[in-house]
């Protein structure tokens, strides 16, 4: 099933409430890209089985949730918001519903409706594991939705300022999936930013970044350990590759103008800062607020 992580940029299959369904071969197509195909299409796959579907039991909350959460991969907010409504209030214990509405409200700039829904996402102790075993990635690190929950909660609670419990779930969260990249790069980013515990957090980085050498997100959080660690030079480096693959992140462009001043490159540094306050005006007071100026 669809699950969108935000971390991650990537998705994760966990299973839907099901309802009995019409058994002929258009419409299982129409389910099956429903469930897992994304963007436009499984959009209209969902939005087409509103009108074929034949709902017994179990209602049509997944076909809301499909398809929001393909709007939420697609940027489109309001849409999303308004299906994981829906899904939520036919049904009230779809623990992936809620956090995928507080990846919806994260990207709204809603940060506190993100934690009220992870706060019911980690309360409601969801502990199936549902694999798409074709996927590797997600045969070999498995996670419940409640470790979900807690590592997304731990992002949220680093924007809004609350590093202590930060630290408790992206350390929590590591504990139960053991091995998860997404997992170990939360616990290595919550400690990056707090500054402390910096070489269990570049071990964890290392692994990460080991399992999904090209996700440009893991790079930049690595690069931020290794500045906190004083390597500068191994910094700029992970933030080059970084910008390779998002070259308007501006907050890895700002920490890699910080990290060429202290290698002596102070046009370099400028050029970055100067650019990464282009794209995000608010970028060195975010750093500032965590004492990385």
């Amino acid at each position: 099933m669809k699950k969108i992580i935000r971390a991650a940029a990537r998705a994760i299959f966990f299973p839907a409430i099901l309802a009995t369904l019409e058994a002929h071969a258009a419409l299982n197509d129409e389910i099956h890209e429903c469930k897992f195909v994304h963007n436009q299409q499984g959009i209209d796959a969902c939005t087409k089985l509103f009108t074929e579907i034949k709902v017994v039991d179990g209602g049509t909350a997944w076909v809301y949730f499909g398809r929001g959460s393909d709007y939420l991969t697609l940027g489109q907010y309001p849409q999303a918001l308004t299906d994981l409504n829906e899904a939520i209030k036919e049904a009230p214990a779809y623990s992936d519903a809620f956090i995928n509405r507080a990846s919806v409200y994260t990207h709204m700039g809603k940060l506190r409706l993100a934690k009220a829904d992870l706060d019911t996402a980690v309360a409601l102790h969801t502990t199936y594991v549902q694999v798409n075993d074709s996927n590797p990635y997600t045969s070999r690190y498995r996670a419940t939705p409640t470790d979900i929950a807690r590592m997304s909660r731990a992002q949220v609670e680093v924007e809004l300022g609350d590093l202590p419990d930060a630290v408790i779930d992206a350390d929590t969260a590591k504990m139960r999936a053991p091995d998860n990249p997404d997992m170990e790069m939360t616990a290595c980013w919550v400690h990056a930013v707090k500054g402390d515990q910096l070489d269990i957090a570049l071990a964890d980085c290392n692994d990460a970044v080991d399992a999904t050498p090209d996700n440009a997100a893991f790079l930049y959080r690595r690069g931020l350990v290794r500045y906190r660690m004083n390597d500068f030079a191994g910094a700029v480096k992970d933030l080059d590759q970084s910008l390779t693959i998002a070259p308007k992140d501006a907050s890895a462009i700002y920490l890699r103008g910080l990290a060429k001043a202290k290698t002596g490159d102070a046009a370099g540094s400028k050029a970055d800062m100067d650019a990464a306050a282009t794209l995000y005006p608010n970028v060195a007071a975010f750093f500032a607020h965590y004492g990385i100026t």
